[in-house]
């Protein structure tokens, strides 16, 4: 079994970020944190806090992924992030249990990541992720650095 440490955060992809906002909110008791523009993702989102996860509701605002994905699957999860200890181990791990990885480890900021195709996991998109400290033991830098749009 790799080495999880948490649920980091999960992207929902919607056409409509006012209306997505307002169902969220009439549907759950979660912490609004704010709203960001990501330009180098084409993406705004509106982040929330549920429970101790992270929940984005991301749109496009250009061209881009987001905009691929809606246009060809349409609103839903785009993507689960999940945060392990050692994502080199981890990687090697999945890579052996069959999972498809998408490009190379990405060090980006504090943190470094891989993909899981989603083809290789029930058609969800896996983003698997080893934060640097303090971000590793604090949800409150974690949300910080996440929300910032500077990245």
């Amino acid at each position: 079994m790799f080495n999880f440490k948490d649920y980091d955060h999960v992207a929902i992809a919607v056409h409509d970020l006012e209306d997505a906002k307002k169902k969220f909110e009439a549907m759950f008791d979660a912490k609004y944190i704010k709203e960001v523009v990501m330009e180098g993702l084409a993406v705004k989102a509106a982040y929330y806090l549920l429970g101790e996860t992270l929940v984005g509701l991301e749109t496009p605002v250009g061209d881009g992924d987001m905009k691929r994905y809606l246009e060809k699957r349409g609103e839903g999860i785009h993507h689960v992030a999940l945060s392990v200890t050692n994502l080199k181990e981890t990687a090697e791990e999945l890579r052996k249990k069959g999972l498809k990885l998408i490009g190379p480890e990405v060090t980006e900021g504090v943190k470094t990541e891989v993909f899981v195709h989603p083809k290789s996991f029930f058609n969800i998109l896996l983003q698997v992720m080893e934060w640097e400290e303090p971000y590793r033991s604090s949800l409150e830098k974690r949300i910080e650095y996440s929300t910032s749009g500077d990245h």
